[in-house]
């Protein structure tokens, strides 16, 4: 794995969804990316507004559990490049002061996996405390 220049990101600051504060983050190799994959975010951004299958992990710093579900998600993602081009990865930190709502829904629950499709109402799947890289994957093709 490339150790070099490493750049945080974060994408799509003007579409808050679920909560008009939610900080939004995409996981790309445990939430950095290196200067090699830059090339790539670019078509990345460009599908990145026109996609229609959301994956949201609801997490918290200091939670093994959460970092063993940032884990899967970065595996599944990086093990799945079509998917890792058509859906939209978000972590929202429930412990953040902005998202207080998410604090108060899944403070004993986390880490909880949201897997929605947006065009499809009550398409919402989501999955507690120990994601499996099979499961998830299992759960985002029933999508297809």
């Amino acid at each position: 794995m490339n150790r070099g220049f490493r750049l945080p990101i974060q994408l799509n600051p003007h579409n808050q969804s679920a909560d008009q504060a939610t900080r939004q983050e995409t996981l790309v190799d445990s939430q950095f990316m290196s200067l090699r994959s830059v090339r790539s975010l670019h078509s990345s951004l460009r599908l990145y507004y026109s996609s229609d299958l959301k994956l949201t992990l609801f997490s918290k710093d200091n939670c093994g559990l959460c970092d063993k579900a940032k884990d899967v998600m970065g595996k599944v993602l990086k093990d799945n490049q079509e998917l890792e081009r058509k859906a939209v990865y978000t972590i929202v930190d429930i412990d953040d002061p902005a998202n207080k709502d998410w604090w108060e829904k899944y403070c004993f629950d986390i880490p909880v996996l949201h897997i929605e499709d947006s065009t499809r109402q009550g398409s919402l799947l989501k999955i507690f405390h120990r994601l499996d890289e099979k499961d998830v994957v299992d759960k985002i093709n029933s999508f297809k």
